[in-house]
């Protein structure tokens, strides 16, 4: 799912008539008498609402790691009128870059692209062509990160977080009933997953035996592979000292910096 989109001097433009006709006018495009396409709107997803290109816009989308994202094109005509080809097929031509390929497979349907992301991380650029007018092209900035993707996990990818969970809470591997605790991972159950290790006995003796700077770093040291730096210890400290473990754990691996190891 797109979690934000950022236009570069975008003119952006709700569906009526006098939005279109303005994105026409910056076109110039009145003098010709064959229809051909004068400009493109493209809407993201569900959204109902279009956004009129500029000529040579530059357009950064923002994805998930996980996500699926239709991008729709919509042709006009310089006499305001919906733009078809004549032929089955595109109107539109697109140029990715090399690492676009290794970040997201893209499939283009008529005047609808669709994106599925690799699970990796990274940016690439991709450029929007329509033949029959050199001047209205687009460069799309896609920027792939990987926030929120602990809610849809592999089972490996489970089994690599379920292990780390249990060596910084517990200070142990996980026993035999680690399958049921993968499972539930990969369902998306990772906030419940850490609040029953936190609430449970074996965890409280955890507690009992170290005190809260000696916790913080050994949460650091198994899940982040390094010590707490000075933010870190006035954030979490704190909050340790109230006995707030299930916060800590909660906010260092849903950071991109632990969410980026796990994905490695």
């Amino acid at each position: 799912m797109i979690r934000n989109i950022v236009f570069y001097l975008l003119l952006a433009c709700s569906f009526g008539l006098y939005a279109t006709q303005t994105a026409f006018r910056e076109c110039n495009c009145f003098n010709w008498e064959e229809p051909f396409v004068c400009t493109v709107a493209i809407r993201i997803g569900e959204d109902k609402d279009l956004y009129f290109l500029q000529p040579r816009e530059r357009v950064t989308l923002r994805l998930n790691a996980k996500d699926k994202t239709e991008i729709h094109f919509i042709a006009y005509d310089q006499r305001g009128k919906e733009y078809r080809a004549e032929r089955d097929g595109s109107i539109f031509n697109f140029h990715f870059n090399r690492e676009c390929h290794t970040l997201f497979d893209h499939k283009l349907d008529y005047e609808r692209l669709v994106i599925e992301t690799k699970g990796k991380i990274g940016r690439c650029d991709f450029e929007l062509f329509v033949p029959g007018n050199k001047n209205l092209n687009a460069v799309f900035r896609v920027e792939i990160s990987l926030d929120g993707t602990l809610d849809r996990l592999t089972s490996q990818q489970a089994r690599k977080l379920g292990t780390l969970l249990y060596e910084a809470l517990l200070d142990r591997m996980p026993d035999e009933t680690f399958d049921e605790v993968v499972m539930q991972l990969q369902i998306g159950k990772v906030d419940e997953v850490v609040k029953n290790i936190t609430r449970s006995r074996e965890f409280k003796d955890q507690v009992r035996k170290n005190s809260p700077a000696k916790r913080l770093k050994r949460y650091y040291k198994v899940l982040l592979e390094r010590d707490p730096d000075y933010s870190a210890i006035a954030s979490f400290l704190p909050k340790l000292r109230g006995g707030k473990d299930f916060e800590v754990i909660i906010a260092i691996i849903r950071s991109p910096e632990f969410i980026e190891r796990l994905f490695e």
